[in-house]
């Protein structure tokens, strides 16, 4: 009865087996769809990061023709 009493500590990042020693928890996948799912969202992120890229050269290829027009203009 009184190991159902008993409160855990609240999580500090450290598993602490019975040895008393600490040591990190393992934050690697733990299975093989974790793995593929993992490695798919890393994928996802490194293709929006290309796109935001090319996003920010066509709107500053935009800015800058809309510039050189408007300065053109004024020119003339």
């Amino acid at each position: 009865m009184a190991s159902m009493t008993r409160r855990r500590p609240v999580h500090s990042g450290y598993e602490e087996p019975d040895d008393g020693h600490r040591r990190p928890i393992e934050l690697g996948p733990a299975s093989a769809y974790e793995a593929l799912t993992r490695q798919m969202v890393e994928r996802m992120a490194d293709d929006l990061d290309e796109i935001k890229g090319r996003l920010n050269g066509l709107l500053f290829l935009v800015t800058g023709a809309v510039i050189i027009d408007a300065v053109t203009r004024l020119a003339t």
